[in-house]
């Protein structure tokens, strides 16, 4: 809905952000890793600086086809590390260290942060099997970066943001010297929803069941879970007899969850419908921190059933708006938006701009009160009323009055961290190769 949309291909690309550094070193023969830095005791190599060049390419920051580009975002990345490794010696020679709960809480939003980008949890779980591998690693391959921009932050937070003050005084003569270039209130739109997501309860895939429930029985009668698996399964783990890896209860889908929880090592499942298909599981072993090895055959649903029945249920409703039933009920009885169905649907005010084209172009002609025809997007489909709508206008010092505060913030924030910086850099030494290698 905002902007183009939650999806399965801007979920991988934020994967494989994430997954880049995990690929062999040297994947390219003709590549040759040489240490470009050294603070201290620590070095920056080569591999480290085109890493990172490589995913500003993945992220539209730097042209990999303009050689003049390439070299200025590789200087940058190579001061932005060095800095880095400058701010993690102060912190430690400060015994600045974060707690292990605070590094987890940490990991687990970086996790969440990531699924939260794929249309659904189990097509995350399934990105990560192709790329043979599991949540628990995702977790422990990035627990000592997370644990460095922690140090770090708290050190900022030590050295910098604790000096930084703005009065009332300076916020107001910031806006009685810029609030002509200050930008207007976008044109918005009041908005409340009803959304029918392609759940698992609707269009049940009966035939994704059934090819499941008969392999069920074929592992009831004693076949191999792992062969049957290679032969059957529909998920990207089938050439590893369904193995999936080690997971807690936590960090499946509820009802996957609720299906393994129960089972001991050697156990199999019955069969479990989610959004994905229809899944067979079995606990291959069970640490002491609870979390399973699991192995899955699956057998994927049909997405155009799943979406013909959400349809269904949307025109149902559709209809019965027609006959005057009110849009708040009827949020509150069938909208699969947990955040906004207890309140009617009642989304609030929408920049027009934050919508997606589809979205505005279905959204922005209607008047108040009207209610939209269904629209469809990778969340399921939503039907829209109209509240209020509100042009274009020139924000009011209230309203901007905590933006303000915040851009000057940043502005002492940056000059105290600059002059830190300049501070302690004197103290530490500091070699840069890539500048005296040209």
């Amino acid at each position: 809905m905002f902007g183009p949309g939650r999806n399965t291909r801007a979920g991988i690309l934020i994967l494989a952000l994430f997954l880049f550094p995990l690929l062999p070193r040297g994947a390219s023969a003709e590549v040759v890793d040489r240490i470009v830095a050294v603070v201290g005791k620590e070095i920056i190599l080569l591999s480290e600086i085109d890493e990172e060049v490589y995913l500003g390419q993945l992220r539209e920051q730097v042209d990999l086809s303009d050689p003049a580009s390439v070299q200025q975002y590789r200087a940058d990345v190579l001061e932005g590390k060095i800095e880095e490794k400058i701010l993690l010696e102060v912190a430690r020679q400060q015994g600045i260290r974060p707690e292990r709960a605070e590094v987890d809480q940490a990991v687990d939003r970086m996790v969440a942060d990531i699924s939260g980008r794929f249309p659904d949890e189990a097509t995350f779980l399934s990105q990560l099997e192709e790329e043979g591998m599991s949540l628990e690693e995702l977790r422990e391959t990035y627990r000592p970066r997370v644990e460095e921009q922690l140090i770090v932050r708290s050190l900022m937070d030590r050295v910098v943001r604790s000096q930084v003050e703005v009065s009332d005084l300076e916020i107001q003569q910031y806006w009685d010297n810029n609030q002509d270039s200050i930008p207007p209130v976008p044109a918005a739109l009041e908005l409340r929803r009803i959304l029918f997501s392609l759940r698992a309860e609707d269009g049940v895939d009966t035939g994704a069941v059934e090819r499941a429930e008969r392999v069920v029985r074929r592992l009831m009668a004693g076949e191999d879970f792992a062969t049957l698996a290679t032969i059957f399964s529909e998920g990207p783990a089938a050439s590893r007899g369904g193995e999936l890896g080690r997971f807690a209860p936590s960090d499946l889908d509820p009802r996957l969850a609720a299906a393994v929880e129960p089972l001991g090592v050697g156990e199999i499942s019955e069969v479990v419908v989610t959004n994905r298909g229809a899944h067979i599981l079995k606990v291959d072993d069970i640490g002491d921190d609870g979390r399973r090895a699991l192995r899955q055959i699956v057998f994927l649903r049909d997405d155009e059933a799943l979406r013909a029945a959400a349809r269904a249920r949307a025109e149902s409703v559709v209809r019965r708006l027609k006959a005057g039933e009110p849009f708040e009920d009827l949020a509150e009885q069938h909208s699969d938006d947990d955040v906004t169905k207890s309140a009617g649907g009642y989304l609030g005010n929408v920049p027009v701009e934050a919508l997606s084209p589809e979205f505005r172009s279905k959204l922005e002609p209607l008047q108040p009160g009207e209610i939209s025809a269904i629209i469809e997007d990778a969340e399921g489909l939503s039907v829209f009323r109209v509240e209020s709508k509100e042009g274009e206008r020139p924000a009011t010092f209230d309203e901007i009055r905590d933006r303000i505060a915040q851009i000057l913030e940043a502005e002492k924030a940056q000059a105290a961290y600059l002059e830190f910086l300049d501070g302690v850099r004197e103290d530490i030494y500091v070699e840069n190769r890539l500048l005296t290698d040209g």
